[in-house]
């Protein structure tokens, strides 16, 4: 259980983040809650995955498992798959929340995320 995250330079405005993992079970964090006053706004979130398994993602965490999903449980077969939505008004999460990913099992898994934070 671990997830690598690469915070990407964007051009004007906001966050993204790369997210890869061999085993995304146990809910993993994506990004760091943003402190007292602040929420995560998400405007899309991208997941690529091989394996036969599901994937949430979501706001907080408890224990091994994603508090509030977003998106998911999605469920991928083992010829693997995409799954991207871009959101037309952004995804406020709770204040000073985190954001972050759980899997139903061990598996390769590729999460793309964009946002700002305010």
């Amino acid at each position: 259980m671990a997830v690598t995250v690469e915070d990407l330079n964007v051009a004007s405005y906001g966050w993204a983040i790369n997210a890869t993992s061999a085993d995304a079970s146990g809910a993993e964090v994506l990004k760091a809650a943003p402190g007292a006053g602040l929420n995560l706004y998400v405007r899309q979130i991208s997941i690529n995955c091989a394996t036969a398994i599901t994937v949430t993602v979501g706001s907080g965490e408890t224990g091994s498992a994603v508090d509030t999903p977003i998106v998911g449980p999605i469920t991928f077969t083992a010829e693997g798959g995409q799954y991207l939505i871009d959101y037309y008004s952004p995804i406020k999460i709770d204040a000073n929340t985190l954001l972050a990913v759980d899997a139903s099992g061990s598996g390769a898994v590729q999460i793309s995320m964009q946002g700002y934070t305010s």
